[in-house]
């Protein structure tokens, strides 16, 4: 063999004895010293003082759940978001609200025991805002009250747009249809239709 050869191969062995091809992955050392507690993940969180209005989701500006990266234990896997927690007079149960990305960023409420595991969960959203077209024009709006009062409003204005009209908000509404839930939270964190 020629001497190019031979360092190549030496340069090529070298490279995988350095980068660990062939190791076994049992041997290799994990850092599992970071594992954060429930209580450090709640107080990462910006608290959303109460009474708190949300009309047709959450602000554009919602953190991203990608930002909590040290903390996915916590989060729920089909939300994208985080909004905030909000506080109770209960020592039994934490509220987190998230949101969901979809036509707008749909907030949905978790109740956690202190240990950090979900004890229930409510959409804020009864209908989403984003279904409107020549026939209707819906719109959710939540309250959260002071006292850990939900309530749920969806407005749904069914219209038609004359021939004449010049634009698409030149629309005469035929009828409207309002939807009201109101929920309340228990004593143990779980989420009660009044």
């Amino acid at each position: 063999m020629s001497w190019t050869i031979k360092s190549l191969l030496a340069l090529i062995l070298l490279t995988l004895l350095f980068f660990g091809c062939g190791r076994d992955k049992a041997n290799v050392i994990v850092d599992d010293t970071e594992n954060p507690s429930f209580q450090e993940f709640i107080q990462s969180i910006p608290n959303k003082s109460l009474p708190l209005e949300l009309d047709c989701g959450l602000p554009d500006g919602t953190d991203f759940s990608d930002d909590f990266k040290r903390f996915y234990k916590y989060i729920p896997k089909r939300t994208d978001r985080i909004f905030g927690t909000i506080n109770s007079s209960s020592d039994n149960y934490k509220l987190i609200i998230y949101g969901q990305t979809g036509d707008d960023i749909y907030p949905i409420v978790f109740s956690y025991s202190n240990e950090g595991i979900v004890k229930d969960s409510l959409s804020l959203i009864l209908h989403g805002c984003g279904a409107a077209d020549a026939y209707q024009i819906p719109h959710s709006f939540v309250s959260i009250s002071s006292n850990l009062t939900f309530t749920l409003t969806d407005t749904t204005r069914l219209i038609h747009i004359p021939e004449e009209a010049e634009s698409g908000n030149d629309y005469i509404i035929d009828s409207l249809r309002i939807s009201r839930v109101i929920i309340k939270v228990d004593q143990n964190g779980k989420f009660v239709k009044q």
